[in-house]
């Protein structure tokens, strides 16, 4: 990913590409509160560029080298480059074309585009892809309306269950209790047909591709399938987001969501046998990469 960034975006150009490329296997991010920090100094979105507008990232090719915009390269340094040893021989790229990748001064997004949320059901932390929630939804409070698994929220949502203002939790679809971690795109598209996505937020901890839109916060950690709290949370309960603060919880006090706790007992594993189970038996947390331990 790296290599492709830096030639189709041209956020920095390395005099040594190969030597970078040798060693970029090392770089990783510390922790996601780093991440959080990066997304939030350093645009990386690319809203100009089709299918959104107006350029296609082909297009962007002789649009550097000019002299008149430089971006911030204490960040790339900073943060995007820190693991590479070649790190001093990277300089600045210049946009002739700053319509398609923006100044500095000029970004299309005061913010990048991805958010890191935490909270009382997220512990751990939790993603959004900021970039695609309305302005309205950035900051919002409903009730909360649980789905113990993908099919049975699509459901709820064709039959028209799910009001403007409400909170969709969708749980039991992370890396353990999916088992496997499955995309939540057709619930997103399901609200969207049904003009939700502009008042309902979607909680899961399941996960998004980059086709989702809306409030569709994933990847929640711990999830509910190792007693996250996540799996506390029942119908009604009011549900706050703050994306701008990077704040999730539910309202409800330490003392009830104890109780509920201590009631709390794991659900039957979907697979047991085979390849599938193994994996749900031996998988680590998404914020942990979701790998075998």
């Amino acid at each position: 990913y790296f290599e492709r960034f830096c030639k189709d975006y041209g956020f920095c150009l390395l005099r040594e590409f190969d030597q970078v490329y040798a060693t970029s296997a090392h770089f990783s991010w510390t922790n996601a509160q780093e991440f959080r920090r990066f997304c939030a100094a350093a645009n990386i979105r690319c809203d100009d560029v089709a299918p959104s507008k107006y350029f296609n990232p082909g297009q962007c090719d002789g649009a550097f080298l000019t002299t008149e915009y430089t971006y911030d390269a204490n960040i790339l340094k900073e943060h995007f480059l820190k693991r590479i040893s070649a790190m001093d021989n990277v300089t600045v790229l210049y946009s002739r074309k700053p319509e398609a990748i923006r100044p500095a001064d000029n970004p299309s997004s005061r913010t990048g585009g991805i958010a890191i949320l935490w909270g009382n059901i997220a512990k751990d932390g939790c993603v959004v892809k900021r970039s695609a929630v309305a302005d309205e939804m950035l900051v919002h409070e409903g009730p909360a309306r649980v789905f113990d698994g993908e099919e049975e929220a699509i459901t709820a949502i064709y039959e028209g269950q799910i009001h403007p203002g409400d909170v969709v939790v969708i749980r039991y679809e992370g890396p353990k209790g999916g088992p496997g971690m499955r995309e939540m795109l057709n619930p997103t598209s399901a609200l969207a047909g049904m003009k939700l996505d502009k008042s309902v937020a979607l909680i899961t901890d399941g996960r998004f591709s980059g086709a989702s839109r809306g409030a569709s916060i994933g990847h929640v950690s711990p999830e509910a399938a190792e007693g996250g709290d996540i799996a506390l949370v029942q119908e009604g309960d009011r549900i706050s987001i703050n994306i701008p603060e990077g704040k999730l919880n539910v309202l409800v006090d330490e003392e009830e969501l104890a109780a509920r706790r201590a009631a709390w007992k794991a659900p039957a594993p979907r697979e047991t046998a085979g390849w599938l189970g193994r994996y749900a038996r031996l998988v680590s947390s998404a914020n942990t990469g979701a790998v075998l331990k």
